[in-house]
């Protein structure tokens, strides 16, 4: 099954609760652990973890915070799926198994396991933070699909 684990949903929703603050401004990290319900235990070690990637920035003391390193435009689900999780593979095949016993031409399948790889990640890339943070009830024409 291909599954994307707690801590990497739990990292969309800090990034889309720091979108919805994009103000330039930092937000106190106990106002989004709150906003988010991420447990405590787990929100800091994740901002840290977003901050290494470059998609939060976080300044301590009481004027300091958390906010996203760059425009909610330029990040987007592959980028927070992929540092959270690892390079996104559907099949060994795609990640390059060297254990397969056809070779890359010959085999029935690897075209297949690349073009829905391909499509999958053409859809994490479009799913940009701006997009992920309009209301659900939004049409498609405002969210811009």
């Amino acid at each position: 099954m291909i599954r994307v684990r707690s801590r990497t949903d739990y990292a969309v929703r800090i990034l889309l609760a720091a979108a919805r603050h994009d103000s330039g401004k930092y937000i106190p990290g106990s106002r989004l652990q709150a906003e988010t319900n991420v447990p405590r235990a787990f929100f800091r070690r994740i901002v840290a973890q977003l901050a290494n990637l470059g998609l939060l920035e976080t300044v301590s003391g009481p004027r300091g915070g958390i906010r996203l390193a760059r425009p909610m435009q330029q990040i987007n689900l592959r980028e927070v799926v992929e540092g959270m999780e690892g390079r996104i593979a559907i099949s060994e095949c795609i990640k390059g198994h060297d254990d397969c016993s056809f070779e890359e031409e010959a085999c029935p399948t690897r075209f297949w396991w690349q073009q829905a790889q391909d499509a999958m990640l053409a859809q994490l890339e479009a799913a940009t933070l701006d997009r992920l943070a309009v209301p659900l009830d939004a049409s498609p024409s405002e969210v811009g699909v």
